[in-house]
């Protein structure tokens, strides 16, 4: 390999190090700040209380039906999640589909789709297991195009308070 062949790649290289290194920074850092944050937020708006961070929480999907999300335990914390959906709509066939989860920050990880049970009162049921700590993206898919509604949750780890600021190793 010739010298200037050695120095694209290497520029390249140190491009895909900067490109996966941002992609992964933020997280405890982006929290400090002494307040309680929200577990989780429809993306019209943060919830102001942790009050509100119990839900439940409503969207209106991109085709106009508003989606409310109720869970039974808060905080959010790694590992299954149960979720109860509820579509307020006339129209039967308006229904959820799956449910696709993603990392914000950490898109490289790709998309995680997960199947949606309707309940005996006309209710669905999902249980989404979440890996990590952090910001994740849940789409309510009520088709199998693009109408869908967005929510962002925020998952702690197990025993965590919720987003309360305990300094850089949870322990302060």
């Amino acid at each position: 390999m010739g010298r200037v062949a050695e120095s694209r790649l290497a520029g390249w290289l140190a491009v895909g190090a900067v490109v996966a290194v941002a992609a992964c920074a933020g997280g405890e850092d982006d929290r400090a700040g002494g307040t309680e944050e929200p577990s989780a937020k429809a993306v019209e708006g943060r919830a102001s209380s942790a009050a509100d961070a119990a839900g439940p929480w409503s969207a209106v999907s991109t085709g106009g039906t508003r989606v409310t999300v109720h869970v039974a335990d808060v905080p959010l914390q790694v590992g299954p999640i149960p979720l109860v959906l509820e579509v307020h709509s006339d129209d039967p066939a308006v229904r959820p589909r799956s449910l696709d989860i993603t990392s914000p920050s950490m898109p490289m990880h790709g998309v995680m789709r997960v199947a949606v049970e309707e309940t005996a009162d006309g209710r669905f049921r999902v249980t989404p297991e979440i890996p990590m700590e952090g910001d994740w993206a849940v789409y309510v898919n009520l088709d199998e195009g693009t109408d869908s509604a967005e929510f962002l949750f925020e998952v702690s780890e197990a025993g965590d308070s919720g987003g309360q600021n305990q300094g850089q190793h949870g322990t302060h």
